[in-house]
């Protein structure tokens, strides 16, 4: 009985030692499980924060390019209005050059008359 004893006691001693281990081990992993849980709520409410600056990003986007498109109808409108002008600017030169041409001729011809 007591070889028997003696036995079961290191057997016990070493069961016991397997377990205290498989404790320890498993408050280890539910410690890191609860540190990983954590991470993930922290990075969940990143993603959350970083989707809603991209909206309101995707919002300034859309709203920039209504503008720029406003802005370009804008310029296009005025570049044709201008055009438009300049053409009949170019008129009046080639009108005033033609008529700084006649007079010239009309000087000549009165000059010619008045030395004969």
């Amino acid at each position: 009985v007591t070889s028997v004893t003696r036995r079961k006691v290191p057997a016990e001693v070493a069961l016991q030692e397997v377990v205290k281990s498989l404790r320890h081990e498993l408050r280890r992993t539910k410690e890191q499980a609860r540190h990983q849980e954590q991470l993930l709520k922290e990075q969940e409410g990143e993603l959350k924060t970083l989707q809603e600056q991209f909206s309101r990003c995707q919002e300034e986007r859309d709203q920039l390019q209504t503008e720029l498109e406003q802005k370009q109808q804008e310029a296009e409108r005025r570049n044709a209005m201008y055009e438009e002008e300049l053409g009949g600017q170019q008129d009046l030169v080639r009108a005033m050059k033609t008529r700084v041409l006649e007079l010239i001729q009309e000087k000549d011809d009165l000059w010619q008359k008045a030395q004969h």
